[in-house]
């Protein structure tokens, strides 16, 4: 099975080279199979290398270039359950967006088809690679396409998102490059486990400490925590809805997922102190959990809001990480994939409504409510749903997560954590419900509309065939999960955490010892009256928020919700400036 896995990053990238080369003689609806086919393909491969991996990660060098007494010249492709599921969920939610993309567009170019294969092919290469200037290299194929397809429809709109999108996670990269530099000097290797291994020999110290600020502000910057968020809600509020259908799934979870694998591997040989991972992730996944969720209930734009209530997903992730517990990990995998899931669902969704109203404005939107047709309540309904689901209603795969990470919270002597994941999915689902009230119950209207940001559905196309993917992506939100999903997620998150057996695996070539799974290192949440109360809270909530023909603004949140490009420069210096502070007082 490791053979296959430079096929899996491979493959879609000769792919998207064949289609970009045929675009102009082939149907588009040809392109469309091709691409599908080779998403399925590769869905389903990532899906069989994560069931692989089950008893240990499974290594394949590239070109041959093994390892020598423990020395790394080559370049590892490494693959665990977390790894192959991430590359699988990556592949799926591609596939989903062509046939989604074919159903939107009605006829597309051929490139459109070859860069999403171009985020296929560097996602997998992203989940599954054991290096980190590799890691970086992905990323910025992965960022470059979707600052193009955020672009796409070539409006004001688009084009606002995308350059602010771009300017932001140019410096991102910048700060990952500079932080990967000064680890390398430091360590001599850019191989994951033995970079981890040589910083562990030079042990704390202030190149060190600058390499982990540097890689992990460029982490969260790419992740959208707080305060570096401004550019998700432009990017998501510009980029047509087929793209945000991938942005809501994936996007952030690239940061998250990078951010967790060196965490789990460079900086788990004791280079840095754990105290110092968790005081800069507690803190910024509780305020990003907080607040974006809170924005998000005063935002009169639906796209924005999910692109808020994605920033506030983000939040509870960060602090899963930060309690630095295989069982918060596998928490934060599960609730990860629920909430990719739903939140696609949630795009798909608004993207009818979008589609029909040309807008995405909640007062325009709630006075064409009754012009929607069968296709635009029907999203109305799934909006209602993802919303519950976001909430945290059981039995979805984000209840049973979050369930974990609350568990682990309370195991760490830090109950107030789970609280704190508790809140941010009421508010996050409760600004989802109400906004989904206001436009169901047809309240409010537009003194003027609002300039067209997107176009019509294309010709001879209604929503129902759009509202359908969006209720087959809610739907599996909401679902128990396929059997022995937790335990695979438990197993995989055990696995990424012993970094050295890790390390031993690809440097030594020593076997993998699968460990014995404790029953509660598994995650989930048993079903109860209890579990109801977050989602009968945000109803409650929703309710009071939908009341009003006018939804609430507060006047001191504007300069959080700008999208000027000044305005997200200058928090990402306070953001990075912080992180700084907080890097050299923690002790050694």
């Amino acid at each position: 099975m490791s053979e296959a896995l430079p096929l899996l990053v491979a493959g879609p990238l000769a792919a998207a080279a064949l289609v970009a080369a045929l675009h102009r003689f082939v149907p588009g609806l040809v392109l469309d199979a091709i691409a599908l086919l080779v998403a399925l393909a590769c869905c389903g491969g990532a899906l069989a290398v994560a069931g692989a991996a089950r008893e240990g990660p499974l290594v394949a060098f590239l070109g041959g270039w093994a390892p020598e007494d423990g020395a790394q010249i080559g370049i590892a492709l490494v693959a665990d359950v977390l790894g192959g599921g991430f590359a699988a969920l990556i592949a799926g939610l591609v596939a989903v967006v062509i046939v989604y993309g074919r159903l939107f567009f009605g006829a597309v170019e051929g490139l459109y088809q070859a860069l999403l294969l171009v985020v296929l092919g560097a996602g997998a290469g992203f989940a599954l690679t054991g290096d980190l200037f590799n890691l970086y290299v992905f990323f910025e194929l992965i960022g470059v396409t979707t600052f193009v397809l955020t672009a796409y429809r070539m409006d004001d709109d688009a084009l606002h998102g995308a350059l602010l999108f771009a300017v932001v996670n140019t410096l991102a990269s910048i700060l990952l490059l500079a932080g990967i530099g000064t680890l390398y000097a430091v360590g001599g290797s850019v191989d994951l486990s033995a970079l981890g291994r040589a910083l562990a020999e030079e042990g704390d110290g202030p190149a060190v400490r600058l390499g982990f600020v540097l890689v992990v502000a460029g982490f969260l910057i790419k992740a959208a925590a707080l305060p570096f968020h401004l550019w998700l809600t432009e990017a998501y509020a510009g980029a047509p809805a087929p793209v945000c259908v991938l942005f809501g799934g994936a996007s952030v979870t690239f940061g998250l997922f990078g951010l967790a694998r060196v965490l789990s591997s460079v900086f788990a040989f004791g280079s840095v102190p754990e105290a110092l991972a968790s005081a800069i992730l507690l803190p910024v996944g509780v305020a990003t959990a907080l607040a974006a969720a809170a924005l998000a209930l005063v935002e009169p734009n639906l796209k924005r809001i999910l692109a808020l209530t994605t920033s506030a997903h983000v939040g509870i992730v960060l602090v899963a990480l930060g309690l630095a517990d295989p069982q918060a990990l596998g928490g934060a995998s599960l609730y990860g994939l629920g909430h990719a899931v739903v939140k696609a669902g949630l795009f798909a969704a608004a993207g009818v409504l979008v589609a029909h109203a040309r807008t995405s404005d909640l007062a325009a939107l709630a006075a064409r409510a009754r012009d929607l047709g069968r296709g635009g309540m029907t999203a109305v309904v799934l909006l209602g749903l993802g919303a519950l689901a976001i909430a945290g209603a059981p039995p979805g795969l984000a209840y049973r997560g979050k369930g974990a990470i609350e568990e682990a919270a309370d195991a760490a002597g830090l109950p107030a954590l789970g609280l704190v994941a508790e809140a941010s999915g009421v508010l996050a689902g409760a600004a989802i419900l109400a906004a989904t009230l206001r436009i169901g119950l047809a309240r409010g209207a537009p003194d003027e509309p609002p300039p067209i940001a997107l176009p019509a559905l294309a010709p001879g196309r209604n929503g129902l065939g759009l509202a359908i993917v969006a209720a087959l992506l809610v739907g599996a939100g909401l679902l128990p999960g396929l059997a022995g999903l937790d335990e695979s997620v438990a197993r995989g998150a055990l696995h990424a955490m012993r970094a050295e057996d890790v390390a031993r695996t690809v440097l030594d070539g020593a076997p993998f010892a699968a460990s014995a799974l404790p029953a509660s290192a598994v995650p989930g949440a048993e079903l109860s009256l209890r579990a109801l109360l977050p989602p009968i809270a945000a109803i409650g909530l929703a309710s009071l928020l939908a009341w009003p023909k006018r939804h609430p603004t507060i006047a001191a949140t504007a300069p959080a919700r700008t999208g000027a490009i000044g305005d997200a420069a200058a928090l990402a210096a306070i953001g990075l400036a912080a992180l700084a502070v907080v890097a050299a007082l923690v002790p050694g």
